[in-house]
């Protein structure tokens, strides 16, 4: 496992808190400051959620997961997600 591990993080790729009762790994868009559509690139944003909550353990164990988007555009799936900014 700890090969597997350190390959995933050589491609930017977590495993933490991608499961269970705890704030998941927030969704961006894939195109975020790409798209000529883009009305704003959500990028900061997701960045500064993850560094805040993710992997902290006075935000785990919570009653259930709870899954975030944050998107410029109207390519992230929202209605799956418990907070969704668009």
């Amino acid at each position: 496992m700890p090969e597997i591990w350190r390959r995933l993080d050589e491609v930017g790729l977590q495993t933490t808190e991608a499961c269970g009762d705890c704030p998941r790994v927030v969704l961006g868009s894939p195109l975020a400051g790409e798209s000529l559509d883009e009305v704003l690139d959500g990028t900061p944003a997701v960045d500064e959620i993850v560094k805040r909550y993710i992997g902290k353990p006075e935000y785990s164990n919570l009653p259930r997961k709870f899954k975030t988007a944050i998107s410029g555009l109207q390519d992230v799936v929202h209605e799956v997600n418990d907070v969704a900014f668009i």
